[in-house]
């Protein structure tokens, strides 16, 4: 009776009586026949939960573990996801619309991760991702970034070396084969990849930052100034630019300017152990002796947190950027 009413296009009697057959224990057509209802209706979470119920019972039909992974995966329940579609890959290994949804999952999964800050366990789903679509260049970049957050920095490389290679050379991915080298003292080597990365992303200023950091570690602290005030103006929020802004000030002789720079960014990263070392050192040098020993034990707390910290993270931007 639902199958005919199905056929009159009498979708409300239809579904009525489907969902009553279903009480029964049917066939999987019945289950199929009113997916297809719910499907027309665009009832997104009546669907869900039929697949979901039918996925028990008929464990051998694709389409059920489609519809189950694709609403989780909408609904960002990349976990859920993940474990439907690793079933379904063991039922259909060289599916390939399977693989592509379970490297899709992963991929999210992995981004998730990165960006609440657990890059230790993003490695695994983001490595995953990239296993089941090597062509994902999404994937390869944020596997990238989640080796170089967890100091896996020598494979780190050699996957930002792969994206670079590649014609046309994906975007970002010498900033971040730049980072990796900064973060190994490889300071020639990121500052001649930052040189092509501005030359045609100017405007992109963790680059200029980045660059700025590592003139300074090779002693061009005039050419840094340049990148570091830039910086500094495009990122007035961003507390690693101001700190390095600091450094600059301090070389220059500028000392309440720096002073004035580097409580603003203690003000937006209170937790930063360098910064309020720095400034100790600062009123030290200015004079201000009493109130230097006054901040000291919350820096010596600071900098012994510090010290069991995870390691340090690409932040400059969200995972999923790739267009300037």
């Amino acid at each position: 009776m639902g199958a005919g009413a199905a056929r009159q296009r009498d979708s409300i009697r239809a579904e009525a009586l489907l969902k009553e057959c279903l009480q029964r224990k049917p066939g999987i057509e019945a289950y199929l026949l009113l997916a297809g209802i719910y499907q027309l209706q665009q009832k997104s979470d009546a669907l869900y939960a039929l697949a979901v119920e039918a996925l028990k019972r008929f464990p051998e039909e694709q389409r059920f573990y489609l519809v189950v992974a694709t609403q989780d995966g909408r609904q960002a329940r990349f976990g859920n996801a993940i474990q439907v579609l690793e079933g379904a890959l063991r039922r259909w290994p060289e599916d390939p619309k399977i693989k592509s949804l379970l490297a899709s999952s992963y991929l999210g999964r992995g981004i998730e991760l990165l960006d609440a800050g657990d890059s230790e366990v993003a490695v695994h789903p983001l490595r995953r991702a990239t296993e089941l679509a090597p062509e994902d260049i999404e994937a390869r970049l944020n596997f990238g970034r989640a080796l170089h957050n967890t100091h896996q920095r020598v494979e780190a490389i050699a996957v930002f070396d792969a994206l670079v290679n590649q014609q046309p050379p994906v975007p970002l991915a010498r900033f971040h084969r730049a980072l990796t080298s900064y973060s190994m003292g490889e300071f020639r080597l990121a500052i001649d990849d930052l040189n092509l990365e501005l030359r045609h992303n100017a405007e992109f200023a963790p680059a200029r930052l980045i660059r700025g950091l590592a003139l300074m570690a090779t002693g061009a602290w005039e050419a840094a100034s340049t990148d570091v005030e830039l910086a500094a103006a495009a990122m007035p929020d961003n507390p690693r630019a101001l700190y390095a802004r600091t450094r600059i000030l301090i070389e220059t002789g500028e000392l309440e300017k720096a002073e004035a720079t580097l409580r603003k960014a203690i003000e937006l990263d209170a937790e930063d152990a360098a910064s309020l070392n720095m400034l100790i050192r600062l009123l030290m040098r200015i004079g201000r002796r009493d109130e230097a020993l006054a901040l000291t034990p919350k820096a010596t707390a600071l900098s012994t947190k510090a010290r069991k910290a995870k390691p340090g993270e690409i932040l400059f931007e969200k995972a999923t950027r790739l267009q300037r």
